[in-house]
């Protein structure tokens, strides 16, 4: 199946949390700390709902009707990007194997692109911290696109940039909301279970679905 999948493959698009760095613990952390910081409660079944989501999003729930909405979501959204990107500095850790496939994309000669709904210097603090920025010829983060994941903006906007087709992109996720847009895109679409179960990558549309970045070598 991964050879067929590959075949005539260009380029390979990633997505940065959950599919690089073991972020969601520590996004966790930070919304509930921001949660409690503004008067909110963050319940286990919200951790659930704001899985694949950008920040915006998360904020917005919570303010949902407040007459000062607009402001009080950036003040939200920033107030969380400090907490996270401190975490970044101390806590942040590698997906295992990400770093060695990446290398391996680029060994064979394949472009490589990161599509992300992170903030920008939530992007960069990372990239920075891992020495990855190299890596890539194009991204995407969430500052940068009007309509997010899972509408098909995102990828498309990367495989512009890299000026290859969708249909040539193979694109690596975690999320729902990530296969969602990747295959709405026109690329192919390979789903990693560090955030939702296999049934639920499947069910979302993605043509593989693997435990680890081990799964993925073609033979």
């Amino acid at each position: 199946m991964m050879n067929i999948l590959i075949n005539g493959v260009q380029a390979v698009l990633f997505d940065l949390d959950g599919v690089i760095v073991d972020s969601e613990p520590l996004h966790v952390k930070a919304l509930d700390l921001t949660c409690r910081h503004f008067g909110f409660e963050l319940l286990p079944e919200d951790i659930v709902r704001f899985k694949g989501v950008t920040e915006k999003q998360a904020a917005r729930y919570f303010f949902n009707g407040s007459e000062q909405a607009a402001s009080k979501i950036e003040e939200f959204i920033a107030f969380k990007s400090r907490l996270y990107t401190k975490s970044i500095v101390q806590e942040l850790e590698l997906i295992e194997g990400a770093v060695d496939f990446i290398n391996f994309c680029r060994a064979s000669g394949w472009r490589i692109g990161l599509t992300t709904s992170a903030l920008p210097e939530n992007v960069e603090s990372v990239l920075q911290k891992f020495q990855l920025a190299t890596c890539f010829e194009a991204i995407v983060s969430g500052g940068e696109v009007t309509h997010s994941k899972p509408h098909p903006e995102p990828y498309l906007k990367t495989a512009k940039k890299l000026n290859i087709a969708p249909r040539h992109c193979l694109v690596i996720e975690d999320s729902i909301n990530g296969v969602r847009s990747g295959k709405s895109a026109g690329c192919r679409v390979i789903g990693i279970t560090t955030t939702f179960a296999a049934d639920e990558l499947h069910a979302a549309g993605a043509d593989l679905v693997v435990n680890s970045f081990a799964d993925i070598r073609p033979s």
